[in-house]
């Protein structure tokens, strides 16, 4: 058997690479642990960590417009496991470099979603709300998780993704096409189906607000209410 020096050499640098690559997105995904900021120290972290302190029905309903009605229950149920906020949005950073590397994978290869995992987790704007008490690390954790489990075509889990991903914050709604073009990638993807699982979510969403006393119109048009 003829023996190519150039093929057998070419091999060692490729598997270095794939194996630095591994080590660099490991460190990622720890480095949420490690950069996490124990003080809810953004915007209206405070007053947030104070609600889910609350009993539920207050919890659930006071607060700023809009409410996260998702997020404060997220927040008061990791409070009675023992996980204090910025470890929720910790552990919901890890989450998402995760499952976003398992979706790039899943409609491309290993080794397009390891460099997608690297770059998602150096995004200056992703990893500052990874790392402290935010919204939007939850918020982005649920997109991801309905936008992967939508590509694998879980309905009823993508639709409780979507459902929570709305009740954590209501302006998520803008990011609804994003799991539209995720889905586009995928050869022969049934796109109504998931519109229809997305208008369903939209739905139930909104009758969830209602039921807690909001404004849909303001819900959807501002923030300040």
């Amino acid at each position: 058997m003829e023996y190519s020096g150039a093929t057998g050499c070419s091999l060692v640098p490729q598997t270095l690479i794939g194996m630095m690559n591994w080590l660099l997105v490991l460190l990622l995904v720890a480095s949420r642990l490690l950069t996490v900021n124990p003080h809810a120290a953004f915007l209206d972290s405070q007053e947030y960590v104070n609600l889910a302190l609350s009993p539920w029905r207050e919890a659930l309903m006071s607060g700023h417009s809009p409410i996260h009605p998702g997020y404060v229950t997220v927040i008061k149920l990791g409070q009675m496991a023992g996980i204090y906020p910025a470890g929720i949005s910790a552990v919901a950073g890890i989450g998402t470099i995760i499952v976003f590397y398992l979706l790039v994978k899943k409609l491309f290869d290993t080794r397009v979603a390891r460099k997608a995992a690297i770059i998602l987790a150096l995004l200056p704007g992703v990893w500052i709300v990874q790392s402290n008490v935010m919204v939007e690390a939850v918020s982005l954790w649920w997109l991801t998780l309905a936008t992967y489990l939508a590509v694998k075509q879980k309905w009823l889990g993508a639709g409780i993704s979507l459902i929570m991903m709305l009740l954590t914050h209501n302006q998520m709604l803008v990011w609804l096409p994003l799991a539209l073009g995720f889905g586009l990638l995928k050869k022969d993807f049934p796109i109504l189906q998931l519109i229809k699982v997305m208008a369903g979510s939209i739905l139930v969403a909104a009758l969830v607000y209602a039921v807690l006393g909001q404004n849909l119109w303001v819900l959807v048009y501002t923030k300040t209410g």
